[in-house]
């Protein structure tokens, strides 16, 4: 099992867990992974991802080393962990 399928597996529930929600948004969401506390770099540098968004400058700064990256704002009121 290659390292992609096996940190695809453990999240798999994860994955089911959480909502995506698109406004008007100009792209189609081929696949999506909620990975938790494991390196973003390396899954991303493994699975040759096209772009990489997360709410979190901690983990798009590292990414963009390998794939274009952007931090998406949280809405107020939220506090995401770092």
């Amino acid at each position: 099992m290659s390292y992609i399928e096996e940190i695809q597996r453990e999240f798999y529930q994860v994955a089911h867990e959480n909502e995506i929600l698109q406004k008007g948004a100009a792209f189609q969401l081929i696949k999506a992974f909620f990975l938790g506390g494991v390196s973003k770099t390396e899954v991303l540098a493994a699975f040759g991802a096209h772009i990489f968004f997360d709410d979190q400058d901690i983990h798009t700064e590292p990414a963009s080393a390998v794939v274009p990256a952007a931090t998406v704002p949280y809405r107020d009121g939220d506090n995401p962990k770092e």
